[in-house]
């Protein structure tokens, strides 16, 4: 594996993808997914510029943290149980796969006894898939007016997953239908910053449909 190669092959890519896009994003921010990936190979992957990490597991992320520490930022972009969110909110900066009331509710909470306030995404489920997390989009206006009265809860803006297809239409479609959900909230008052959708094998397609954060693991770590 030659880490340096493929860190610089996909920013290539990404750039690429961003040039072709008419959606309107000034940058795409990268955050390298570490699942199952060695800590000595992630410091090397630091050290060659990676700024944002994203792991899916409580328990791997708190032995990586302890590691490595703050001299990046830690993304949580799995499913988060209700007893994981302590160690949640200790250790990541922003949180992808906020949704539902209960999980938001928790992470509120916790971060008052942490004396912090939390960046989330809201993990919406474009693709209908039923093995899949989020909330469907027609909840999202209902979910947005509830959730954005959490005082220690920041939303950042929206995830999804691309769903398990080689249907080129069927996974932009998805793409689009959270590039207009983002906007239609944003337009509701909502200061979003991230439209996190796109990972190794989509992310060019969601980058061409308006997203400005993409979660890549394997053809990284290849």
């Amino acid at each position: 594996m030659n880490l340096q190669a493929n860190i610089t092959q996909i920013k290539q890519r990404i750039n690429q993808a961003l040039k072709a896009s008419d959606k309107g994003q000034d940058e795409v921010a990268l955050v390298v997914v570490t699942k199952s990936v060695a800590i000595d190979t992630i410091k090397t992957a630091i050290a060659e510029g990676v700024e944002n990490i994203g792991e899916n597991r409580i328990q791997d992320a708190k032995i990586k943290y302890q590691e490595i520490g703050n001299s990046v930022k830690w993304h949580m972009i799995g499913h988060l149980q209700r007893n994981k969110v302590r160690d949640a909110v200790k250790i990541f900066d922003i949180i992808h796969s906020v949704d539902s009331l209960r999980i938001a509710g928790a992470i509120n909470e916790e971060a008052f006894q942490q004396n912090k306030i939390q960046d989330v995404l809201i993990q919406v489920n474009t693709s209908g898939e039923k093995t899949k997390y989020g909330l469907s989009p027609s909840e999202a206006d209902v979910f947005f007016g509830k959730v954005n009265e959490f005082p220690y809860l920041n939303i950042k803006g929206l995830m999804t997953i691309g769903p398990l297809s080689d249907e080129l239409v069927q996974i932009r479609g998805c793409f689009q239908q959270l590039f207009q959900l983002y906007h239609s909230l944003k337009a509701d008052g909502f200061s979003f910053a991230y439209l996190s959708m796109g990972m190794s094998d989509d992310f060019e397609l969601a980058i061409h449909e308006g997203s400005n954060m993409v979660r890549i693991g394997r053809a990284i770590f290849r």
